[in-house]
């Protein structure tokens, strides 16, 4: 399996991670103590290892609750967080992804037919050095 994740900026191209996570996966299962940090925590391991934001457990969770139980499950190493990229001249910042899966035959892509039908023809070209 490969997974190519591309960067870009409009900036110098230097980045660092910044505080104020809202992205996290589950890593590890532990016991929890708090009956809400439990309740959130199920929720959570409904992404299957995925991550996932904290956006969409406060469609069902107050905000309060949410913050606790991610709170308590980073301190435990139950949840892990991907901090967000932040350009260091505070330029723009993009990311795509895509996974390639490689067996002998055939090739197994992750993108849909229809997906990859508007990429098929494209010409790149460089401009300021950037792929347009």
């Amino acid at each position: 399996m490969i997974a190519i994740e591309p960067f870009s900026t409009n900036g110098h191209g230097m980045i660092f991670e910044s505080s104020n996570s809202t992205l996290y996966s589950v890593v590890r299962q532990k016991p929890v103590r708090s009956m809400i940090t439990r309740e959130i925590l199920r929720d959570m391991q409904a992404f299957n290892k995925l991550p996932f934001t904290s956006r969409w457990l406060t469609k069902k969770h107050s905000i309060a609750k949410v913050n606790y139980a991610i709170k308590e499950l980073l301190s435990q190493e139950i949840i892990h967080t991907y901090p967000p990229l932040i350009e260091s001249k505070h330029g723009l910042v993009g990311q795509s992804e895509h996974t390639v899966i490689v067996k002998d035959r055939p090739l197994i892509t992750t993108l849909r037919e229809e997906e990859v039908e508007p990429y098929m023809n494209w010409n790149l070209s460089l401009n300021n050095g950037f792929i347009l």
